[in-house]
């Protein structure tokens, strides 16, 4: 059997090209954009044959087989459609070694006798929408819109105040990506693959009253057990203790803290996202 390595050395170059480059890079998450291509090297100790990728659905189906043939060290670049649905997927290398290859990649009783080995190149690639891709649905035409509303991780949320109050959003965390991740999969197949309604879903995801979600509102002015609403001054805590506490509601939010909770995770998600205030709604009416 052969030994596969893969080199995640241009990991960096890859990352800066989706503008994904300060999300975290480590071998439990990676993030990518959609419309775009992922090139990797894989280095085998012998003669390697690498027969096929398979890019899977990490909490669903197979979804998409790349071939190629190469021998030792291969250059692999993937390729993820514009209209891939959003979400966890994981990356499988088949690869058959020496010379029983050909037996390997024809199934059956020899491919049980061959040197194979299936490489797990990455097992939680987070695959999110592409504002910068022209057949994305989220494709935002101006470059200052693109920094403000998918890649800024500060700004600042409005209650009552013209003057608002700074507010990070906390997009690079690593407790924030695994959240996104979680609530991904608590999507179907038709919220990841629409973003009006994956949208749609993550408005009910966040709040606690539907689904059990991330944050509990509350309005009453008692706050025990809990985080009184204006002490928050990011949505990386929130999601934090979201995650640390086994994925139970946090306490408390209100309106403001709602909106930059929501505006964090689209951010997260490729989706262009901006927290506005209403003065003067008819949301309890």
């Amino acid at each position: 059997m052969a030994t596969t390595k893969v080199d995640f050395t241009e990991w960096k170059a890859t990352a800066a090209s989706h503008h994904t480059d300060r999300f975290p890079a480590h071998n439990e998450w990676r993030v990518v954009r959609r419309g775009e291509t992922v090139s990797l090297t894989v280095n085998g100790e012998g003669q390697v044959l690498v027969r096929s990728a398979n890019l899977e659905r990490y909490y669903d189906k197979f979804i998409e087989e790349i071939a190629f043939n190469s021998r030792s060290e291969t250059e692999i670049e993937v390729s993820f459609p514009a209209n891939l649905a959003v979400g966890v997927y994981g990356l499988i290398l088949r690869v058959a070694c020496g010379n029983n290859s050909d037996a390997a990649a024809a199934g059956g009783e020899n491919a049980a006798k061959s040197c194979v080995e299936n490489v797990t190149l990455a097992q939680n690639l987070l695959v999110v929408a592409n504002p910068w891709n022209e057949d994305d649905d989220v494709y935002l035409s101006v470059e200052e819109e693109r920094q403000e509303y998918v890649l800024a991780s500060q700004g600042r949320v409005y209650a009552g105040s013209k003057r608002g109050m700074p507010w990070s959003f906390g997009l690079y965390r690593d407790s924030s990506v695994v959240a996104v991740a979680s609530l991904l999969a608590k999507c179907t197949e038709e919220d990841r693959q629409s973003i009006p309604r994956l949208c749609r879903r993550m408005t009910s995801l966040l709040n606690s009253a539907d689904n059990n979600g991330v944050l509990e509102g509350n309005w009453s002015g008692d706050y025990t057990g809990g985080t009184k609403p204006w002490v928050w001054q990011g949505s990386a805590a929130i999601l934090e203790e979201y995650v640390n506490s086994g994925e139970k509601p946090v306490k408390f939010g209100q309106c403001w803290v709602f909106s930059g909770l929501y505006t964090a995770v689209m951010r997260i998600l490729g989706i262009p996202c901006r927290s506005v205030t209403t003065f003067d709604s008819a949301h309890d009416t």
